[in-house]
């Protein structure tokens, strides 16, 4: 290996953001963008997540940095990552 390339690394992490809202059903979406944020993953995965509030957690994370790959059932994959397919065999 040239000992001048740079290893890259693939940062993934998965999340249950509960509906956006922690134990006491008090509002955290500003609270858990700040922390997505602070992870800096290139594939995030998301677990309980509200459809109506994915594109503005994609807004808040920067959209030119993450792009929605997929939403199902309340779960959703973010990636930094270009996307060539994400349909559904």
């Amino acid at each position: 290996m040239d000992s001048n390339k740079k290893k890259k690394r693939l940062r993934v992490g998965t999340f249950n953001v509960h509906g956006f809202a922690n134990g006491r059903l008090e509002k955290t979406f500003d609270e858990i963008c700040h922390l997505l944020g602070e992870a800096n993953l290139d594939i995030l995965g998301l677990q309980e997540a509200s459809g109506a509030l994915l594109p503005e957690l994609v807004r808040k994370l920067g959209k030119d940095t993450y792009k929605l790959a997929t939403k199902f059932g309340g779960t959703a994959i973010l990636t930094r990552l270009p996307i060539v397919d994400n349909s559904t065999a």
